[in-house]
């Protein structure tokens, strides 16, 4: 499994774009180079958040799974 955190960076007015439609492009794109299916993916957060520089950024890594679950 997988957590995946996407960034999208903005100036300005927010940008008229649905978050959720951002993580699944992303995600898509993602299929085959990070994991084999987005249903890998057992945590995803995604934020817009107002900056100084525009972009989109997204981490993917593996879950660490504790010895205590």
């Amino acid at each position: 499994d997988f957590d995946v955190h996407i960034v999208m960076n903005y100036r300005g007015d927010p940008p008229h774009m649905d978050l959720d439609n951002l993580a699944k492009a992303l995600l898509d794109s993602a299929v085959g180079a990070a994991f084999h299916d987005d249903s890998q993916v057992a945590r995803l957060l995604v934020e817009r958040r107002l900056s100084d520089h525009e972009g989109i950024w997204m981490r993917i890594a593996p879950m660490i799974v504790s010895s205590e679950d």
